[in-house]
């Protein structure tokens, strides 16, 4: 009998900790204290899981070294006088940013045994584009309805931005920017399309194709030049030719209506259509200005980490040693997350972090195309791939929404591999 219970008290603890994951997972882009209270409580719960011992994943080791390596870069960093009295520093700075990455490091951990196998990533995807229908009423309201924020309740603790249209001149909904919010709905936007796949009711399928449609036009509206490209990352992949014309409709017709009716375009066009993407793709101009802007910021953020090489500068003095270095911009980060690592923990923390991440993807990758994985695990791959290219040129980790799911997605990717690995053993008598 005592068996018997014992059993039943670990089936609830198990029931609770994955719901707690799936309503973190709820509350994410929405309400992120509320998020970070349930997959803190999800977290707690692995540490008392028998079989998910800390040790026992081998993803861990790694990251026990990146834990190590930060960890004394803020205490040398801390330490330097030299350098803070210089530059005149916040040290309390160096070692906020820790709460950016140590929890986060746990996170990947726990969170491998809620994306376990491919029913729990099922689950997941679903809860993730549920999740995001408060972003997209935000948007709406934004953009058609003239919502201006910021509304906020909890105290301030929850905060929905939506920028005035006339300040921003792009889509923002509920995020603090137009890149955040076209990060968030690219890395969304795979799941959704694959879900076509899913779907034989002709209405059921209808309304999918039309939740794609919608997502693609509000990363449009974003403007954002990541965005175009992650939509066409996905294409690439999924090769899903409605996705692809609807695409061409939305960028083709403005075109053409700017060509024969110029003024039904001005009148009209400007509320529906994403003119102002297009238009930085009018002239060259903008794409040059936008790639100057980058590797000058690149650069400069190179000289700066030749200069501490090891451990880097720590937290909260880019800005100021950019200005030094007569940065033409008004950069606050590298616009590269390896560099930002690089320049804040030193060069040998940020290699080894993105060797692991590119390890990871590689493995990833032949697991699930080269033995022709299910849909599910191909959306994995293509949005933990969308999520890396956006942080080649822009760092949308430092909204907590993002840098949790970024964690999440590659947790999930190690929990494919290891799924395969298993499937491999051979089974003992």
């Amino acid at each position: 009998m005592e068996f018997f219970k014992n059993k039943k008290q670990f089936s609830s603890l198990k029931n609770f900790s994955n719901n707690s994951f799936y309503l973190g997972i709820f509350f994410l882009p929405s309400a992120l204290p509320i998020s970070g209270v349930f997959l803190f409580i999800s977290l707690i719960i692995a540490f008392f899981n028998s079989g998910n011992s800390y040790f026992k994943n081998k993803w861990n080791y790694p990251i026990f070294g990146f834990f190590s390596l930060m960890t004394f870069s803020c205490i040398r960093n801390s330490i330097d006088s030299g350098v803070n009295n210089m530059l005149i520093r916040d040290i309390s700075l160096i070692w906020l940013d820790l709460f950016n990455w140590f929890p986060l490091f746990l996170l990947f951990w726990s969170s491998q045994l809620y994306t376990s196998n491919t029913i729990k990533r099922k689950k997941f995807a679903r809860i993730i584009l549920f999740s995001t229908f408060p972003v997209f009423v935000s948007c709406i309201g934004q953009y058609w309805l003239g919502w201006q924020g910021p509304i906020s309740t909890l105290n301030g603790l929850v905060v929905w931005f939506m920028r005035p249209i006339s300040q921003t001149g792009n889509l923002t909904g509920l995020f603090s920017n137009s890149n955040y919010l076209g990060c968030w709905l690219s890395v969304l936007f795979p799941f959704a399309a694959v879900s076509l796949k899913y779907k034989k009711n002709n209405l059921k399928k209808f309304l999918i194709i039309l939740l794609n449609v919608f997502i693609i036009y509000l990363i449009l509206l974003t403007s954002s030049r990541n965005s175009l490209s992650s939509i066409l990352i996905t294409l690439s992949f999924l090769k899903l030719k409605i996705i692809f014309f609807t695409l061409l409709f939305f960028l083709l017709t403005p075109i053409m209506i700017n060509y024969f009716f110029p003024k039904l375009l001005f009148d009209f066009g400007k509320s529906f259509f994403p003119v102002n993407l297009i238009n930085r793709f009018n002239t060259g101009t903008n794409i040059i200005n936008f790639a100057s802007s980058r590797f000058e910021i690149w650069e400069k953020t190179l000289l700066s980490i030749k200069n501490r090489p090891l451990l880097g500068w720590g937290a909260g003095i880019f800005p100021i040693l950019y200005i030094i270095l007569s940065g033409q911009f008004n950069a606050q980060h590298s616009h590269n997350l390896p560099l930002h690592l690089a320049f804040t923990y030193g060069a040998p923390l940020a290699i080894s972090m993105a060797g692991m991440i590119f390890m990871i993807i590689l493995k990833a990758y032949k697991v699930i195309f080269n033995n022709n994985s299910n849909d599910i695990n191909k959306a994995w791959f293509i949005s933990s791939l969308v999520m890396i290219f956006w942080h080649l040129s822009d760092i949308p980790y430092f909204d907590g929404k993002i840098s949790i799911l970024s964690w999440i997605l590659l947790s999930g990717l190690c929990s494919i591999i290891k799924e395969s690995e298993e499937e491999k053993l051979p089974i003992l008598n």
